[in-house]
């Protein structure tokens, strides 16, 4: 689940990512705000979220049911044209999957800075 939605961000795949966001996605960012799935789409698009890498390391993977949460930490680096472009940010996150119908769908994240 986590290692194809890298890959999909790296790439600035919005169509791509689209398919893996559940409508409702939500997200409690790093930015300290709520920002759903259409908003988030458009921050790629315009290269705000753009990222040149990303790494990951989860930590721990539960299922309730339907719902499967993955909690571990990240690190991106941002590339141009993205206001961060060229800087490093640690992230520890815990995110939402759901199982509806046969499809996994990423439907909600928390993700917090770590200091550098």
């Amino acid at each position: 689940m986590q290692m194809r939605g890298s890959r999909r961000f790296l790439a600035n795949d919005t169509a791509a990512l689209d398919t893996m966001l559940a409508d409702d996605f939500i997200v409690n960012s790093p930015q300290n705000r709520i920002i759903e799935k259409t908003e988030l789409l458009g921050m790629v698009g315009r290269g705000i979220l753009a990222i040149s890498t990303f790494e990951q390391k989860i930590d721990a993977v539960r299922r309730f049911g339907d719902i499967a949460v993955v909690m571990g930490v990240d690190s991106v680096v941002y590339a141009p044209p993205a206001p961060a472009a060229g800087q490093t940010h640690r992230r520890r996150f815990t995110d939402l999957w759901q199982l509806r119908d046969t499809t996994w769908e990423f439907v909600a994240r928390q993700a917090s800075l770590l200091p550098r």
